[in-house]
């Protein structure tokens, strides 16, 4: 069987993994075991060798590393650091579809979203424009300056400034020679826009950035079985008319904050009332069978986000890329994870 896991290490950097790094790296050991893994670590900000030395600080043993560069500009460029068991073959680029068809599906989304802003701002400020004629002009001057500049502003970002998607392909081995069996998983992860994103432009560039990702998922030539990571998502997100199932569903909030008590200095873990921004999401033309289990065992220190773990094992009998696949959101949860030494 193959682990997956993909974790946004909220502000990942050289600092938190001196302070946190062994704490990081023993959670991934849990998460793991002794089987053929990839992680994906996301949320680092720093350059490739800045990557580097966070990977050697959190990484399992017998693992080796791949930093991808996801683009992006400010405070969005990223590099994402991929964590895989020696011995898996583990390769990582952007995703082509993105390239292809994403891109530039993202891009028209986010202009229908301005124009019918636009359309939204013209028929507010009209109707203050009513109103205010009756006060003084004076009034209705600023309350129509005020709707010409938020209709400037409307510019939408192009994918250029944001983060890419990025596809990931497994191969590993199973069993004992000369009865060794080869399996491979492709997969693809992504750190999408955040919430905020968009919000003073009313252009909502986190649905529209996993839309644009599913809509080329789904063509003929996906390179993919599975989408895994952050994307910044609340509430519920329809994804009937694509061709993928969300197996993630049920794992609750995917995120912690910190909570004052009263009567308490110190805060608190609280995981009531977040957001499920991390989603994984499966082909449904690929045969998966899947169990969700809840996180136990992260906390604050190490992250405002639970990983999330997908176990993915083969059909008795399948010798290709048909797996059945158990999904958690978690470390430990219903069952113990092997410890690796």
């Amino acid at each position: 069987m193959l682990k997956i896991v993909v974790w946004n290490i909220q502000r990942i950097n050289n600092t938190k993994a001196s302070a946190v790094g062994t704490e990081i790296k023993n959670t991934l050991k849990r998460l793991v075991g002794d089987e053929p893994f990839v992680v994906v670590v996301l949320e680092n900000k720093g350059e490739h060798d800045n990557a580097v030395k966070i990977a050697t600080q959190i990484m399992p043993q017998n693992s080796d590393i791949i930093i991808v560069k996801l683009g992006g500009v400010a405070n969005l460029t990223e590099n994402a650091i991929v964590i895989h068991k020696k011995g898996t073959n583990v390769t990582a680029k952007t995703d082509p579809n993105w390239e292809v068809i994403g891109k530039s599906t993202f891009e028209k989304l986010n202009e229908a979203n301005k124009d019918a802003n636009v359309e939204k701002l013209n028929v507010n400020a009209e109707k203050k424009a009513e109103i205010h004629r009756s006060v003084r002009p004076s009034t209705l001057k600023n309350s129509l300056d005020c709707f010409t500049k938020r209709i400037e502003t409307l510019e939408p970002l192009d994918a250029q400034n944001f983060r890419a998607p990025f596809l990931i392909e497994v191969e590993w081995e199973e069993g004992e020679a000369p009865s060794k069996v080869k399996y491979s998983f492709n997969f693809i992860s992504a750190h999408s826009p955040g919430p905020s994103h968009g919000r003073d432009q009313d252009i909502p560039y986190a649905q529209n950035y996993l839309t644009a990702m599913l809509t080329a998922f789904e063509k003929p030539n996906a390179p993919a079985q599975m989408l895994i990571g952050d994307f910044n998502v609340r509430g519920e997100f329809n994804v009937e008319k694509y061709k993928v199932k969300d197996i993630s569903e049920d794992t609750g909030p995917t995120t912690l904050r910190i909570k004052k008590q009263k009567c308490e200095k110190a805060p608190v873990d609280s995981r009531g009332d977040r957001s499920r921004l991390d989603r994984v999401y499966l082909s449904v033309s690929a045969q998966f069978e899947c169990v969700v289990e809840q996180d136990k065992a992260t906390t604050r220190q190490q992250s405002d986000h639970h990983p999330m773990t997908v176990t993915v094992k083969a059909k008795t009998g399948v010798t290709g890329v048909q797996p059945v696949c158990f999904a958690s959101k978690s470390s430990l949860g219903k069952r113990q994870a092997a410890s690796m030494s």
